[in-house]
């Protein structure tokens, strides 16, 4: 939920233009701890609200899907039953997985990289304006 959560705060402070919301695999059972939101913090993200789980009726009728975790199957979204193929571009980031991270740099890294990847997107999205 971490990665998600990161890329969607980010990019809602960088455009605000854009309609994004991150959703987990596990619907929200485990809580960001205080470790991770303070290290978002540390960055000018601020984490909040509670995290919501993926479904199928939140995936339907997007224009984009980035898969932010490399420990989620890709497959998951190439369902054409749920994902219209045509009008859903498809990315995957593939960031580490930051589960017992208790090794602040690893998460500050994690943090980074998100923030890399985001700047990349919504510079590529002011572009196809």
């Amino acid at each position: 939920m971490f990665r998600s959560r990161v890329a969607e705060a980010y990019l809602k402070k960088l455009n605000k233009n854009v309609i994004v919301t991150s959703a987990g695999i596990i619907r929200g059972y485990t809580p960001l701890n205080k470790r991770e939101v303070d290290t978002a913090k540390e960055f000018g993200i601020t984490l909040s609200g509670k995290p919501q789980g993926l479904s199928i009726d939140l995936i339907r009728d997007q224009d984009m899907i980035i898969n932010v975790a490399d420990d989620v199957p890709q497959s998951i979204f190439n369902n054409k039953e749920y994902i219209d193929l045509k009008k859903t571009k498809l990315v995957a980031w593939k960031i580490p997985d930051n589960v017992g991270a208790t090794n602040l740099a690893k998460l500050r890294m994690i943090v980074r990289t998100i923030m890399k990847k985001v700047d990349k997107l919504n510079n590529d999205l002011q572009r196809k304006k």
